[in-house]
């Protein structure tokens, strides 16, 4: 679909608003809001909740701000969450609005402020039991209970100490719930999973409940059916578990666990099952299980950027921070410290990640590209080194979109890790330049803003990972790239991700060329308007030399024939923006690359072609760098389309506006056109003119239009300003809007065209003229004669010439339905009403 301009423009004010909160502005009001809880009646508390959790919603996109408030927010909550008797009203509102605050907040940030003392072990307990797991509407408190649980068995004692003594012990009891709730479908599900990590992992509760509920857990994976919705809800809840338990769990008690768990995974293939929730939580698990294989250590024979030791620094002055090949950093690090054998499941979670990095979905891959930056951090230099190999391979013609996104996530976290060392640089820095670029058509769309986004992080990662000397030999090359990426890209997104990773690259490398100058006019909100950032960004940009090249050969290699309509017309009056820069390139190009392109058997490159010749020949005129001869070439494109049958099928309506907007800027550049060039352009008008769509008639109009003020009035025609052709043609358009048998279609054309004649034209002509303008605007008596448009547009055109011709443009539809001109070339005032 088409990203209009003011879309964009809308997102950035939004954007603006919201990051204009310096503070929560409403703190007071919501702290009073929820005093009032306590004292407020029965039936007013959902009314006081449902107002606070309003504002509150509202801080989603800068819930920092609510840090200050959190602990006046939760005290009162908690207080009233305590009570054993309350009302149902009151305590739905309490719960509701603790849940609010977790999920704009978060749950790591509001759980710190609940109670955590003894005494609140027992009545969180019983009131979780006590609540039925078939109510759906006390989800919010379970979540809440489950939550405020999983704090207060945190405290740093024996649990036994804590056990009320019934015949069934409480942590046996608090299981049984998170058996219960692990297989919900609400929230109360990733509460109960983040319970039973930390309760399992207690080092008094672990020799006993970890066993206990990993074999709970394994039985679930072998049993359940991962494409069924109660699987699907199963698995999720009990791979939650699992992802808890490896976090916060000791390695020594994991890892026996470790290798059987890993089977069940693989051997049921929850890795390839169609839930993408599912997916990701297996990519999470696998990737905590292989940490778990490994010893906690940090490679020492990762690059870092700077010295690692003052000392060596001091003894090592003359040698570049970080090394450079396989050889230097096997140098840089005792050889003793990697000494230890790496099992063999190590292999296959790895090839499970890279597996999942070409998943289709955007969370698995992300997912799996921190994993294999998480591993390969604790793996031998040789071993880590495979790895990267076995990322690179991903971006290759072969893979699709998403193996280039997930290739383009892992090349970033190795990166930014350090783990991607120098001496790969050289083969790495050519897939990100190819990954910038990367746009899949696919049918009449195409894929790779992704790709795109991720490769701009890429860039944004080696900006902050590598020492200057390590990377100045790239560093230009990626400059002009995302240069390319930050002012032509299609996605407003990609845009500001490419040039928030150029002014990373400035700000830390400080080599990139005309940086600073650039970073001021390219920031995050320039770009987010895309016509701005074609004709005056770019523009800009284009006056460094080291630029104007790059920008150019991507307008006209890759632009020009893009899949998108506004996309090429948007290329095109950027090309002649771009001309005066270095107009020796555009007259090269226009004679030979873009005339062939308009024989082209695509659609898209013919379209864009046709439109860039006009704006290239129309820039390039006033400079004296049109050549006679190829000036006459681009003219005979106009018979040339008619004559191969161009026209006919689809996106033949596209290519008759793109030609009216060539005749439209070939007419008013100021080149004498030969008598047969200008008849092309006129044979062009007339049949576009009588076209049975408004859009197709509308660039005719402007370029009739244009001619007549171009090349009729004996201007830069010279041989054109024939009176005798002139004649010829208004007494054509006169007979044709008054005669007898002629469709409607043609005579809003006529009707229109008419009114474009400049007052040195229209004197001859002028009874006639007028005459037939007001004989089409009368009512006919006939209902069946009665033609809206042309009466309509008759009045238009005898106001317009009336006025001395001062009225600009002519439409051929009411403004409210008309489809303006297309043609990247048309007059803007063209077709936008008049009179």
């Amino acid at each position: 679909t088409e990203m209009a301009d003011e879309g964009e423009e809308g997102s950035v004010l939004t954007e603006v608003h919201a990051a204009a909160r310096s503070h929560f502005i409403e703190g007071d009001d919501v702290v009073a809001m929820v005093v009032e809880l306590g004292t407020a009646s029965e039936a007013e508390c959902p009314r006081i909740a449902e107002a606070a959790a309003t504002i509150i919603d509202k801080y989603q996109e800068g819930s920092h701000l609510l840090d200050a408030y959190l602990e006046r927010l939760i005290k009162p909550l908690i207080e009233l969450a305590r009570k054993a008797k309350i009302e149902e009203a009151r305590q739905s509102a309490v719960f509701h609005l603790l849940y609010v605050l977790s999920k704009v907040r978060g749950y790591k940030k509001i759980v710190k402020f609940f109670g955590h003392d003894a005494s609140d072990f027992h009545p969180t307990v019983q009131r979780l039991e006590g609540m039925d797991p078939a109510d759906k509407t006390l989800w919010e408190q379970r979540y809440i209970m489950l939550l405020w649980l999983s704090l207060t068995c945190m405290l740093p004692f024996d649990m036994a100490v804590l056990d009320s003594g019934g015949e069934t012990s409480d942590v046996r009891r608090i299981v049984a719930c998170c058996y219960t709730y692990l297989e919900a479908a609400d929230k109360a599900r990733e509460a109960a999973a983040i319970l039973v990590g930390r309760l399992t992992t207690r080092p008094d509760m672990a020799p006993a409940l970890l066993p206990e509920f990993l074999g709970w857990a394994r039985e679930k994976l072998v049993q359940t059916d991962p494409n069924a919705i109660e699987g699907m809800v199963t698995l999720t809840g009990v791979l939650l578990a699992l992802a808890y338990i490896f976090k916060l769990g000791k390695r020594a008690e994991l890892l026996p666990h470790a290798a059987p768990l890993l089977q069940y995974i693989e051997e049921q293939q929850l890795h390839t099952c169609p839930n993408t929730l599912l997916r990701k939580l297996t990519c999470k698990l696998v990737q905590r299980i292989g940490l778990t294989f490994l010893p906690p250590r940090l490679a020492a024979w990762r690059y870092q950027r700077g010295k690692r030791r003052l000392m060596g620094g001091l003894a090592d002055g003359a040698a570049v921070a970080g090394g450079g090949g396989v050889a230097e950093a096997a140098a840089m690090h005792d050889t003793a410290e990697d000494d230890y054998d790496v099992p063999e499941e190590i292999e296959t979670v790895i090839e499970l990640l890279l597996s999942a990095l070409k998943d289709k979905d955007t969370i698995v891959r992300w997912s799996a590209a921190k994993g294999i930056g998480r591993i390969t951090g604790r793996l031998p230099l040789e071993l880590a080194d495979e790895v990267v190999i076995g990322v690179q391979e991903l971006c290759t013609h072969r893979e699709g979109d998403g193996a280039w996104h997930g290739a383009c996530l892992a090349l970033a976290e190795l990166g930014r890790r350090g783990l991607l060392l120098p001496s790969r640089l050289p083969e790495v820095v050519p897939v990100v330049l190819r990954a910038l670029g990367y746009d899949e058509l696919r049918g009449a769309c195409s894929v790779g803003a992704h790709v795109r986004d991720a490769a701009c992080y890429v860039a944004w990662a080696f900006a902050r990972a590598y020492d200057p000397a390590v990377i100045k030999v790239h560093i230009t090359e990626i400059a002009r790239s995302l240069m390319v990426v930050t002012v032509f890209d299609r996605e407003v997104n990609v845009r500001r991700a490419a040039s928030a990773a150029f002014q990373e690259n400035v700000g830390r490398q400080g080599t990139l060329p005309n940086g600073i100058d650039i970073v001021t006019v390219a920031d995050y909100f320039a770009v987010g308007n895309r016509t701005r950032s074609y004709l005056e960004i770019a523009v800009f940009i284009a006056e460094f030399p080291e630029y104007t090249s790059v920008l150019l050969d991507h307008l006209c290699d890759v632009k020009l024939s893009h899949w998108d309509r506004v996309i090429r017309e948007l290329a095109a009056r950027a090309l002649h923006a771009l001309a005066p820069t270095s107009p020796a390139s555009v007259a090269s190009r226009l004679a030979g690359p873009l005339l062939a392109a308009t024989r082209s058997v695509d659609l898209n490159t013919r379209h864009g072609a046709v439109l860039a010749i006009g704006e290239a020949v129309a820039a390039l005129t006033p400079l004296g760098r049109v050549d006679p001869d190829v000036a006459e070439r681009c003219a005979a494109v106009v018979v040339e389309l008619g004559q191969s049958g161009a026209y006919r099928g689809a996106g033949g309506e596209m290519l008759r506006s793109a030609v009216s907007a060539m005749v439209v800027r070939l007419s008013t550049a100021g080149v004498r056109f030969s008598p047969g060039a200008v008849r092309g352009f006129q044979g062009h008008v007339d049949r576009a003119l009588v076209y049975d769509e408004t859009g197709v008639q509308d660039g005719a109009i402007a370029a009739f239009e244009a001619l007549c003020t171009g090349i009729y009035a004996g201007g830069a025609g010279g041989e054109g300003g024939d009176l005798a052709a002139t004649a010829e043609i208004v007494t054509r358009y006169v007979t044709g809007l008054t005669g007898s048998g002629v469709p409607a279609r043609s005579r809003r054309g006529y009707a229109a065209a008419l009114g474009c004649l400049p007052p040195h034209l229209l004197a001859p002509h002028a009874p006639a003229v007028f005459g037939a303008l007001l004989r089409a605007s009368v009512r006919p008596e006939a209902v069946h004669e009665i033609e809206t448009d042309a009466r309509r547009l008759s009045l238009l055109s005898l106001t317009r010439l009336a006025l001395g011709g001062l009225t600009p443009g002519m439409p051929t539809a009411p403004a409210s339905d008309a489809e303006q001109p297309r043609g990247a070339g048309a007059d803007p005032t063209a077709g936008s009403g008049g009179g």
